[in-house]
């Protein structure tokens, strides 16, 4: 599936366009405004899947520091009844760290979600913008924002996962 910026840079570079900021939309055919809606309807549906997604992540982490505080606590509330007490303490701390570390991965953070702001649309409205023209601004927009969603999903996935890494080394440590 293309991203609507793509369709329209091919339709800009086959001089559909004749005016800049989409004033050409009102020339097209009924296939082209169908596809712009299905690309808004398309982009729109991402938006509201990838906050879903990111709500799951979230639980998944929150859950998991929750279980690693609690392997930790009892780690430390045996460390000494083992032969090596400052193992267990350093394996209890590496648990608290990778807790923290995966309840920071859930900290709020800027996601976009689906719909636009009054503030989006006012400029069409003063303007008095081609209604498709306003919707291939919108999708425009949303990929904007599912891109900069991809990029949070993945900078607090790299840091759940390395609080994964150090949860698990630490339980090794401790069961030594």
């Amino acid at each position: 599936i293309l991203r609507v910026t793509e369709i329209i840079s091919r339709w800009r570079r086959s001089g559909f366009f004749r005016h800049n900021n989409h004033q050409g939309a009102c020339l097209m055919n009924d296939n082209q405004k169908q596809i712009i809606l299905e690309a808004l309807r398309h982009s729109e549906i991402r938006l509201v899947e990838l906050g879903n997604l990111a709500s799951a992540a979230d639980q998944r982490a929150m859950a998991f520091a929750g279980m690693s505080s609690v392997i930790a606590t009892i780690s430390i509330g045996f460390a000494t009844n083992t032969p090596l007490p400052a193992v267990n303490y350093a394996g209890s701390i590496g648990g608290i760290l990778g807790a923290l570390m995966a309840a920071t991965s859930c900290k709020p953070r800027e996601f976009h979600v689906a719909g636009h702001l009054w503030d989006c649309w006012k400029g069409h409205v003063d303007d008095n913008d081609d209604f498709h023209s306003v919707l291939i601004s919108q999708a425009e927009e949303n990929d904007d924002r599912i891109e900069k969603n991809m990029a949070s999903l993945e900078q607090n996935g790299r840091l759940f996962k390395n609080s994964m890494f150090i949860v698990t080394a630490s339980i090794l440590l401790t069961g030594l």
